[in-house]
């Protein structure tokens, strides 16, 4: 899934919690040897399915600068359904736990 990709590419970037990266659709192209249209089409995909919200920035009045990517819907999905990833630790412990202490 190349919007996954895409995704991994942002974290990369995600070097500050209180800054929202902003790495320039061509680097993440190039990084993944895409076109700049296509991981733009990923992007909105991610958009569209609510896992970023793009920001665009500005140089001075009228130069469009490399858009910031908001995380928070991601982060706020991942919190959401993290109590399950811990429960599974936790059983996979207990089982784990089980079956040294039976074969001892």
């Amino acid at each position: 899934m190349p919007e996954f990709n895409v995704l991994v590419q942002l974290i990369f970037h995600w070097w500050d919690a209180d800054r929202d990266p902003h790495p320039a659709k061509d680097t993440i192209a190039r990084r993944m040897g895409l076109s700049s249209r296509q991981v733009q089409r990923y992007l909105t995909n991610l958009e569209e399915a609510k896992l970023i919200k793009r920001i665009e920035r500005f140089s001075g009045k009228k130069a469009q600068i490399a858009n910031a990517y908001d995380l928070s819907p991601l982060v706020r999905k991942l919190g959401a359904i993290e109590p399950e990833f811990r429960k599974a630790v936790e059983q996979r412990r207990l089982r784990q736990k089980k079956v040294e202490g039976g074969s001892a």
